[in-house]
């Protein structure tokens, strides 16, 4: 996986070098006190009207935590890594001056997820009676693949001399969930030690992606963008007879709402560079948790398009 993200971040590099009229890319990073997400688009037009593209993007987070009601002596760390691609090879321009297009192709996602935890269980919600204040570990590991058709459509509009409005949006109206986990608690003071794992496999729908952008004076660019996941997914947790740990199916939805402003350097023949600040918000909705829990945080973001 480490080898495939640098081709592609090479390949990206490499590109601007051989810019020619056909060719259009969008690179970026968005760097984050936890973690960073890596971005790239390549579109290259055969003719006046027909294009092929190429998205990629890839994330990492990794946060700690020394806080947990109940426990003490508690370390815990969450890492995740995500990488997605989406392959649209034929991209269709129509209208006046080839201000709309639609486009159609496949989607590919991999995360890998991983959690440790090692605490002191004093309130005893782990361990057994008169186990109390002994110390356990718990380990979990998913892998998920995700493969789903994909459509577009996109829109760009002149609104006077000074102002250009952009408009995308991508659906992938069903797409199909293969994952892979499992999860061990033990405790080496305690008779204590579970584990289980089990494979999924789901179709689910939908995903929706769009995304609005209003140009002014070339210069800065006010942009909002909302997508909206449904998961058919599973979290490991006890069996029933809490002797062993099992899959338990989760519905979940995924609700992301971003705006922001960004700048960018003079319009020409050449790449042009480019910073922005958004703030972000994302609704997470779990039918086996029984919650909603939301995330609202200042997302910077800084690279270049053409």
């Amino acid at each position: 996986m480490k080898r495939i993200i640098l081709l592609v971040v090479g390949l990206f590099a490499i590109v601007p070098l051989f810019a020619e009229k056909g060719l259009a890319f969008d690179l970026g990073t968005e760097p984050e006190e936890n973690g960073n997400v890596s971005y790239g688009m390549i579109q290259y037009g055969w003719t006046d009207d027909i294009a092929s593209r190429v998205d990629v993007r890839y994330s990492t987070t990794n946060e700690t935590s020394d806080d947990i009601a109940g426990y003490a002596n508690v370390v815990q760390t969450e890492k995740t890594n995500t990488f997605e691609a989406d392959l649209l090879p034929l991209v269709k321009y129509f209208g006046a001056e080839n201000q709309f297009s639609l486009s159609a192709g496949a989607s590919y996602q991999f995360s890998h997820e991983k959690t440790f935890a090692g605490m002191f269980d004093v309130n005893g919600y782990m361990l057994d009676e008169g186990d109390e204040g002994k110390y356990f570990t718990m380990e979990s590991n998913r892998n998920t693949h995700i493969f789903a058709p994909r459509v577009g459509f996109t829109a760009k509009i002149p609104l006077g001399k000074y102002f250009l409005f952009n408009f995308e949006s991508f659906l992938h109206p069903l797409y199909a969930i293969k994952m892979k986990q499992d999860m061990a608690y033990h405790s080496d003071q305690a008779v204590f030690d579970y584990s289980g794992e089990n494979d999924y496999f789901k179709i689910s729908s939908p995903y929706i992606d769009v995304k609005a952008t209003l140009d002014v004076f070339e210069y800065v660019r006010l942009m909002s963008r909302f997508s909206f996941q449904r998961l058919e997914f599973q979290q490991m947790d006890w069996a029933d007879d809490w002797n062993s740990l099992e899959g338990k199916d989760d519905t979940q939805t995924i609700t992301t709402f971003r705006a922001g402003l960004e700048l960018l350097s003079k319009k020409g023949n050449k790449a042009r560079v480019k910073g922005g600040i958004y703030r972000q918000m994302e609704w997470n909705k779990s039918t086996y948790r029984d919650n909603t829990e939301s995330e609202s945080k200042w997302v910077i973001s800084f690279g270049t398009e053409m």
